[in-house]
């Protein structure tokens, strides 16, 4: 599990790759999200953000599962100048 409470007007990136290349890779939300309009969270297929996009929402995640076959992705949140909580819990296969 890993909580991450994101401040006013960031944008972070956080990537996870699997043990070895092509590894299935899932991300499962517990909890959390941004504020609709102003926060936006993106997935991307890969170990940046010219991948391809796996999920993106500027709402509530409780419950979202995203997979990802090429063994990494990165999750970036953009927030504007508002302060939301976001949990997500990550596994790698």
């Amino acid at each position: 599990n890993f909580t991450y409470c994101y401040d006013d007007s960031e944008l972070t990136y956080f990537t996870y790759v699997g043990a070895n290349p092509g590894d299935e890779v899932i991300v499962v939300f517990n909890g959390g999200g941004g504020e609709p309009g102003w926060d936006f969270i993106t997935i991307y297929d890969g170990t940046d953000n010219s991948g391809a996009v796996l999920f993106s929402t500027d709402g509530d995640l409780t419950g979202v599962v995203v997979v990802s076959t090429t063994g990494a992705v990165t999750i970036e949140i953009d927030s504007d100048s508002s302060n939301i909580g976001l949990t997500f819990n990550s596994m790698g296969g």
